[in-house]
């Protein structure tokens, strides 16, 4: 819910929105008091306190979509599509091998995608801070309690795809140590059998031409 809005800050000059509408100008109106307490230094006019509230929490808008949709719709859909193979207890089958190979690379594609939204997050938390790295530059509070809230989002996700990434290789490896002579023997068989065939196919048609021209053979030959 949106907070009350104390009657000083109702002003469009500090970035107020009057009408909210709409998720995101919803989202800039309920962090709007707590920002405008944390994150104006003192002696700083409205219009600096504007640009910068502004631009952050256009900041935390996107970052906060970004994390609801890989915590909400991307991880658990793709841990469900591949819920069996990820059980501890699941036996591998023959057909799995691309399966797995397959799911492995989509957890690849994700895990980079968190990966990045949580470097991104991570290097503007250091740049809140001074120098020295030991203390928070003032009017940056409202921002670092927001980034740590969001690591500590980006990083549950991240071990999560991490360990249904890990099991679906270890599923992998087991494939290929199981179904290895397996495979090379289908291998082999198939070569023999596309060997026998093609000996048969020449020979009928060598019988068909010694039909046809008698001296096939010897003329060949």
């Amino acid at each position: 819910d949106t907070p009350s809005i104390p009657p000083a800050l109702k002003n469009t000059k500090l970035g107020f929105i009057a009408y909210s509408k709409g998720k995101r100008a919803t989202y800039y109106m309920q962090i709007f008091p707590d920002a405008h307490k944390k994150m104006r230094i003192r002696g700083e006019s409205d219009e600096d306190f504007r640009k910068k509230f502004t631009a952050e929490r256009s900041r935390q808008f996107d970052i906060c979509e970004a994390t609801e949709n890989l915590m909400n719709v991307k991880v658990p859909s793709l841990s469900e599509r591949y819920r069996i193979y990820t059980d501890e207890n699941y036996s591998v089958k023959p057909k799995d091998g691309r399966i797995l190979n397959h799911a492995i690379e989509e957890h690849t594609r994700l895990l980079k995608k968190v990966e990045e939204k949580l470097e991104q997050v991570k290097n503007h938390d250091i740049a809140l801070f001074n120098s020295k790295g030991s203390k928070l530059k003032e009017g940056n509070e409202f921002q670092h309690a927001f980034n740590t809230s969001q690591i500590q989002s980006l990083e549950k996700l991240k071990t999560t795809v991490n360990k249904n990434k890990g099991t679906l290789e270890n599923k992998l490896s087991d494939f290929k140590q199981i179904f290895k002579g397996i495979h090379y023997i289908f291998i082999s068989q198939a070569k023999k059998k596309k060997k026998k065939t093609l000996k048969r196919q020449t020979k009928e048609s060598n019988n068909a031409l010694i039909k046809i021209w008698p001296g096939f053979i010897r003329n060949v030959l």
